[in-house]
C-alpha cells in the first residue's frame, strides 16, 4: 500500500432541511450512527477526529447509505422522509465512491 497525499478544501453546502439535518447532526456526534450493534470492523468510514463541535469523516457511498437507512429505521421515518434523505445523500458531491464530510458548527 502506498502513501496517498491529499489537500483538503471545504465547499460548504446549503444547510439541508429535515430529515437530513437531524441525520447529519447525529452523524457528527457518532459516525457509526444507524449501523446497529452487528456491524463489522470494515464498514466504510474513516474518522478524522473532531473536537465535539467539528469533525471530519470519510464515507463510502454504500457506508453512508447504510447509516442513513439504519438511522431512518431507528427514528421511524415514513417512506417520504426516508426517500428525501436517501435522494439527498445520492446527490452529494462524491469523489468516485467516497465523500469526506466536515460536520461542525
Amino acid at each position: 500500500m502506498g502513501l496517498e497525499i491529499g489537500v483538503v478544501s471545504i465547499e460548504y453546502l446549503d444547510r439541508p432541511g429535515q430529515p437530513m439535518y437531524r441525520f447529519m447532526w447525529d452523524l457528527m456526534a457518532d459516525p457509526e450512527t444507524g449501523l446497529g450493534d452487528d456491524h463489522g470492523e470494515e464498514d466504510g468510514h474513516w474518522d478524522g477526529g473532531g473536537t465535539g463541535e467539528s469533525a471530519f469523516y470519510e464515507f463510502t457511498h454504500e457506508g453512508l447509505v447504510n447509516r442513513a437507512n439504519g438511522w431512518a429505521s431507528d427514528r421511524d421515518l415514513n417512506d417520504s422522509e426516508r426517500s428525501t434523505l436517501l435522494n439527498w445523500i445520492e446527490n452529494l458531491p462524491y469523489r468516485g465512491d467516497t465523500i469526506m464530510l466536515h460536520l461542525g458548527f
